[in-house]
């Protein structure tokens, strides 16, 4: 824990020179899941006036062959869909040098109350109904927002009939490269159905959205942590940053 307190120091250090008396304190690994690691930490510095300003912020590392891709397109898709108004935490800093932490990162705010899933059980049957009506809402409006306007130079053009041939082509890659044949059957399944498609516009997929996927701010908002992929890795975002904020 002491080399991630340090190189926290270093980075913060180094994106704010001008802040005096800036201290990195109370770093704790707090990851859930598989893909990332996750650390809260306080950032307390002086003001000119003398006053001490606190942030509580949470990095998350990223690790494996296509680490740098994680870190740089979660950073772009929360940062595009937080200008959009959509509820996601709001996300301050990417850096793509894996030596500080021990892998690329992005820092993010700090949110701080419970789970939907487990404010659902401790409210009243119908703030329940309240809950799960937004959280049904969030939902709905993300499927609305225009993707290709957000991300103009990453979000997959043509339709849905366009994006499951590319799908199609990505599988079949990873079956060659892998050498799972026992998928092959279900892949000329789909292709076979391809064509019964409806072409509709794309829309932004979050493809893990749950109860524990979203969180219940103390000042009574949902908020939603957001998954990784939301294209195929054949059109991934180049996307680049450094103390971005």
């Amino acid at each position: 824990m002491s080399n991630i307190k340090e190189g926290l120091a270093e980075y913060y250090n180094r994106c704010y020179p001008e802040r005096v008396n800036q201290v990195i304190s109370e770093v704790d690994d707090i990851t859930s899941g598989w893909e990332a690691e996750l650390y809260s930490f306080v950032v307390e510095y002086e003001e000119k006036e003398g006053r001490t300003l606190r942030e509580e912020r949470v990095a998350r590392v990223y690790h494996g062959n296509i680490a740098t891709q994680k870190a740089v397109e979660e950073f772009k898709v929360i940062s595009g869909l937080a200008g959009a108004g959509f509820p996601v935490p709001d996300v301050f800093h990417l850096e793509t040098d894996a030596t500080l932490l021990g892998g690329p990162f992005i820092i993010m705010e700090r949110v701080r109350g419970k789970s939907l899933s487990e404010a659902y059980h401790t409210v009243s049957e119908e703030e329940a109904r309240t809950l799960m009506a937004e959280f049904t809402r969030i939902w709905v409006d993300l499927h609305n927002l225009d993707g290709a306007s957000l991300f103009p130079e990453d979000f997959p053009r043509g339709d849905t009939q366009d994006y499951l041939d590319e799908l199609l082509v990505l599988t079949n890659r990873r079956i060659e490269e892998t050498g799972i044949g026992w998928l092959r059957p279900v892949i000329d399944w789909l292709k076979e159905r391809r064509s019964d498609v409806t072409p509709e516009r794309l829309s932004l997929l979050h493809q893990d959205y749950h109860t524990e996927n979203v969180m219940l701010r103390d000042d009574g908002s949902l908020v939603v942590l957001t998954g990784r992929r939301r294209w195929p890795e054949t059109i991934g975002p180049t996307w680049r940053g450094l103390c971005s904020s």
